[in-house]
Parts: C-alpha cells; sequence; structure tokens
C-alpha cells in the first residue's frame, strides 16, 4: 500500500515538473500576453503609496519583455533620463503610449525624438 502511494507521488511529480517544462518552452519567445504582463507588473511596477494610484513604475528598472527591452528610467517613466535645460514633453496613457511590444526608438516619444540616440 505504501509504495503505491509512494508511485502516486513520484508520478504525480513528475508530471508537474513535466507541465512547467512544456509551459517555460512554449512561452520561450516572450509573446504570450499575459505571461509577459505579469512579468511587467513583477519586475517593472510596485505599489504605490497614494492609494489612488495602485502602483507606479520602479525607477531605474528594466526588463526584456515581448522581445524588446522596456526601461524604466529615475523618474518612474519609460525613456531616457530628462536633460537640465531642455523642454520635456510628459506622455500620460496605457500601454499604447508606453508603447507595449515595441522597441524604445519606435514609440511615440522616440518618434518624435525623445527617445535615447535621437
Amino acid at each position: 500500500m505504501m509504495r503505491v502511494l509512494v508511485l502516486v507521488l513520484v508520478g504525480i511529480g513528475l508530471g508537474c515538473l513535466a507541465g512547467e517544462g512544456l509551459v517555460r518552452l512554449g512561452t520561450a519567445n516572450q509573446k504570450n500576453y499575459v505571461i509577459e504582463m505579469w512579468r511587467y507588473a513583477k519586475l517593472l511596477k510596485r505599489p504605490s503609496d497614494d492609494p489612488a494610484i495602485g502602483h507606479e513604475h520602479v525607477p531605474d528598472a528594466s526588463a526584456r519583455l515581448q522581445g524588446v527591452e522596456v526601461s524604466i528610467n529615475s523618474l518612474g517613466l519609460r525613456g531616457p533620463e530628462p536633460v537640465p535645460g531642455r523642454p520635456a514633453v510628459v506622455l500620460a496613457g496605457d500601454s499604447m503610449t508606453l508603447g507595449w511590444g515595441v522597441a524604445e526608438s519606435g514609440t511615440l516619444a522616440g518618434q518624435t525624438g525623445g527617445a535615447a540616440g535621437e
């Protein structure tokens, strides 16, 4: 009886490991939106001290999401560090404004000359 229970538990454990491996293999290309949004929330966001905001970006954090590098500057915004004395424009919005899945040079800020290297 004990031997059967051990075999069943080992079988369940191996099945779980195989399932985990298949999920990792299936999402290795970083194109699964749900998993990438979870990673975005875990790697680049934190709870805000202001309950009206809910969450905010972690300053100076970066992660590779949807196959592109997403970098957050010291102000908690995507894009390069502001240059003192240079006029700046802040774009507020959702994932479209952030440029989800787009390299920084292809974002709205990048297209208007705000991305690094411009």
